[in-house]
């Protein structure tokens, strides 16, 4: 854990390091603050002094935030979490939750307007003790719209807004960081309130048309780690039709075996002669059974909304539509050439067996889908890195190959605003 003791404090991501565009990750989490300035208003916020704070150091530290403990001389231990709305709209979620019986962590004090004393926009709340759970009252609370949840007095005059009824909160824009993430933020378009869920699909669509005519740097999604990287966006919490939120938890989420990925019940493991691995056995079946059955209810009760890129979508219309006849007796509604069913198909092939050799290479180094590595892990990692990299190179055979697998090896530093027109760099055998 991070003590932090200097009056101007400058943050950046201490629990992991070592990942490609290393530097680029750093320059983007950069936070200056003032931490003697955060503690007076800690103890205000407590009406203490600030002489009655023990410590202050780095509890955790997420994609976008970091979460900063501190302890009292009693010591009671608060939170602190140092974004405009962002911070607004987690205050008024916490207390829309709390109103409605869930044990959420008490909101001391906070500050949306980044020029404070402290220097950034910051949250001091109370630590809870135990476990995090996903509480299904979540889904029993009704709001009237989708979006954000704010104090009306924490938006913008010309900000839209719906009430929610018997409370003081109200649904505003989404604070999701895809609808702010780089050029984003300044793009003239309708970020919600939405009552009708069509727009809640229709409006992503048109921000990213915006955004497209506007900048025009698309990028071909080269591996599943970029084009799951949207997957933080959920840490800032929006309000969504009950069939866009519905997704499988990460908890329950298991995608390392052939069952779970093509949605096959799970076979019951033979333990007879299994004393030593029973365990490790148990615990995958585990997860392969909780896997299986989560998707089948949420298929059943709750459909699926699609998260995927335009690849394994367009292959899953033509498996669509050349099963359709099994599933109605109606026309088909699409039609696709023959020709181009293969190559769609032909592309989607690909595309996995390239997610597969970043898979096994990823394990390899011992770093996660983004790069991460722990502190004490990097230099080796760089080393098995290298490595690699020198293996793939000498294994292939032309000299157009070597060239560009050098030139696009995704675990180097690179250009990330490059248009990557084709993702065919991974020669590896």
């Amino acid at each position: 854990m991070t003590t932090v003791n200097s009056s101007n404090t400058r943050l950046v991501d201490g629990s992991y390091i070592g990942r490609y565009n290393e530097k680029v990750r750093l320059a983007e989490r950069r936070l200056e603050f003032n931490a003697d300035a955060l503690k007076t208003a800690v103890a205000r916020s407590l009406q203490r002094c600030d002489t009655n704070i023990k410590s202050l150091t780095k509890l955790a530290e997420g994609g976008f935030d970091r979460v900063l403990q501190i302890t009292m001389n009693n010591d009671t231990q608060l939170s602190t979490s140092p974004r405009q709305l962002a911070i607004a709209s987690e205050v008024a979620t916490l207390a829309l939750l709390r109103a409605h019986g869930l044990p959420v962590p008490r909101v001391y004090a906070y500050s949306t307007d980044a020029k404070n004393p402290v220097g950034s926009e910051y949250i001091i709340m109370e630590k809870l003790p135990g476990r995090p759970l996903a509480d299904p009252k979540l889904h029993a609370i009704q709001l009237p719209a989708s979006g954000s949840i704010y104090y009306a007095s924490d938006l913008p005059s010309d900000s839209p807004r719906i009430a929610v009824p018997d409370s003081d909160v109200c649904i505003g824009p989404s604070a999701a960081l895809k609808w702010w993430f780089a050029e984003r933020a300044s793009l003239r378009v309708y970020r919600g309130p939405c009552a009708d869920p069509i727009d809640v699909l229709r409006n992503p669509a048109l921000k990213e048309l915006a955004w497209l005519r506007k900048y025009d740097r698309p990028r071909f999604p080269l591996e599943r780690a970029y084009r799951e990287s949207m997957a933080y966006l959920l840490s800032d919490p929006t309000v969504l039709p009950l069939f866009l939120a519905a997704r499988i938890p990460k908890f329950f989420q298991n995608y390392d075996d052939p069952e779970s990925l093509q949605f096959r019940p799970p076979p019951t493991p033979d333990l007879n002669d299994l004393d030593e691995e029973k365990a490790d056995v148990l615990h995958d079946f585990r997860r392969r059974h909780t896997h299986f059955f989560y998707l089948a209810s949420t298929q059943r009760h709750a459909g699926h909304p699609w998260e995927g890129n335009n690849i394994p979508l367009q292959a899953d219309l033509v498996l669509l539509a050349k099963f359709w006849h099994e599933y109605s007796t109606d026309p088909c509604p699409i039609s696709i050439a023959t020709a181009r069913s293969d190559s769609i198909m032909h592309l989607q092939s690909m595309q996995e067996e390239i997610d597969l050799q970043l898979k096994h290479i990823r394990n390899a180094i011992g770093i996660s889908s983004d790069g991460w590595t722990p502190p004490e892990e990097y230099e080796a990692a760089c080393a098995r890195a290298l490595q690699i990299k020198a293996d793939g190179l000498a294994s292939l055979d032309t000299d157009y190959e070597r060239e560009m697998t050098d030139r696009h090896w995704p675990f180097d530093d690179h250009n990330e605003d490059e248009y990557l027109d084709c993702f065919l760099c991974l020669y590896l055998s």
